[in-house]
């Protein structure tokens, strides 16, 4: 085999049609950067560079390429110029390759010859995404524990490996497949999520991350096997929360699985799916809405208004002032620290919700008089409230709400001491004390 050694200095070689009966370009004893480029040569090479930063472009045959040391780049000029078999090593450190085609609908199928190569790019030649062809990425058979793997501005179609890639598809009605491993979908704005969307999780724990400066992220039942959605920044496994955007999530129309949906540090509007999921506010002043589904609630810091939905959710106001409505379903209602308000909206007589941390110093009743009619806008008259040990039942005619101080049960009366029967609508944990102070009809 006969090999053309390269010995000298940063810059290009470029190699043309002229180069023949070589089968092997070496760069490796080189000093400085590199840049290679045989895209003209008629047939497949070795091309290997040395421990700098190289950009290597092979020929439109089956090539092996290796980087060797350094922060190299191999450009694909399109999906033909990587035949099958072609071998691709980013050897040391960070490497790259970018996909540079400008035929529409393009794409580049990586296979198990590529290796130690950390993300792959549609980009122009110097690394920009902000192209707008339609191109795409399949490094399905690439055998790596993840790589980045970014589309441009057009409609791309990205699958990744079955490793934990991070995938980001920019702008354009993108179809994204995770495949197998813990993947990370990046969504910096709401363009980009498009109408026509498709997000894959597939197998494993996969997150969607949103780290746009403002708007709504509304996901469609197009999203699939996707477990995590959050309001974060940065590419790590662990995102950063301490963002004060004030940005919203609505994830109501995923009908595949529940998610885990979180927050960030501003004021948050985080609507669930209509199946079992958990909620956290994070920091801010939230409003998190379970929708149907047995959910869970974190109003977390900040002043939270809660709301459960349909079923038995859990809702758990932690600090700051919260306002928690469980909704229909029997409901688990924690206010957690300073003043909360447990809201009753819903129709009562045959779901019950538990109150576990109701403090008369603290906390408070909120009545909608949609729902207790008998009532009307303002703080409950203390001549419509009683409290005794066993109480069953109103005493008098002007009774409404009367509390078992024994079992520390809450009824609605609409008729005081009269034919209609009570309705117990809540249970209050540790059977603490309540007067009609702690109402107020809304």
């Amino acid at each position: 085999m006969d090999t053309l050694l390269y010995m000298g200095g940063a810059g290009t070689l470029t190699l043309n049609a002229n180069l023949t009966l070589v089968e092997i370009v070496d760069a490796s004893g080189a000093t400085g950067a590199i840049n290679i480029n045989a895209s003209a040569v008629g047939t497949g090479l070795t091309i290997s560079g040395n421990g700098s930063i190289n950009i290597l472009t092979g020929t439109a045959n089956a090539d092996e390429l290796n980087g060797n040391a350094g922060n190299d780049i191999f450009l694909i000029a399109s999906g033909a110029h990587h035949d099958a078999g072609e071998t691709i090593d980013g050897g040391a450190d960070t490497d790259v390759i970018r996909f540079i085609s400008a035929t529409v609908g393009d794409s580049l199928v990586l296979d198990a010859f590529t290796a130690n190569i950390e993300s792959v790019v549609i980009s122009d030649k110097n690394g920009l995404a902000s192209g707008v062809t339609n191109l795409n990425l399949d490094a399905s058979a690439v055998v790596s524990s993840g790589l980045i793997l970014t589309g441009n501005a057009g409609r791309n179609t990205i699958t990744g490996t079955d490793g934990a890639d991070t995938i980001t598809g920019g702008l354009g009605a993108d179809t994204l497949n995770g495949g197998d491993g813990d993947d990370l979908f990046m969504l910096t704005a709401t363009s980009d999520f498009a109408a026509s969307e498709i997000i894959s999780g597939a197998i494993d724990t996969d997150t969607i991350r949103y780290s746009a400066t403002s708007g709504t992220l509304t996901l469609t039942s197009a999203v699939t096997g996707v477990e995590i959605v959050e309001i974060a920044t940065g590419t790590a496994a662990l995102g950063v929360f301490t963002g004060t955007q004030a940005i919203n999530v609505n994830a109501s129309a995923i009908t595949s699985n529940g998610i885990t949906l979180t927050g960030n540090a501003g004021n948050n509007t985080l609507t669930g799916t209509g199946l079992a999921d958990t909620v956290n506010g994070n920091g801010g002043n939230d409003t998190l809405n379970g929708g149907a589904g047995v959910d869970t609630l974190n109003g977390d810091a900040g002043t939270d208004t809660l709301n459960g939905g349909a079923d038995a959710d859990t809702l758990n106001g932690d600090a700051g002032n919260d306002t928690l409505k469980g909704g229909t379903g029997s409901d688990m209602l924690t206010g957690g620290a300073d003043s909360d308000t447990f809201h009753f909206d819903t129709a009562i007589g045959t779901d019950i919700d538990t109150v576990t941390d109701f403090s008369a110093a603290d906390d408070g009743f909120a009545l909608d008089n949609l729902i207790f009619t008998a009532l009307t806008d303002g703080a409950l008259a203390g001549a419509a409230f009683e409290s005794g040990a066993g109480l069953l039942a109103a005493t008098g005619a002007a009774i409404r709400i009367f509390y078992d101080s024994t079992a520390g049960d809450l009824s609605y009366d609409a008729d005081g001491n009269g034919a209609d029967a009570a309705v117990h609508f809540a249970t209050l944990q540790g059977t603490p004390s309540v007067t009609a102070a702690d109402f107020l009809v809304v």
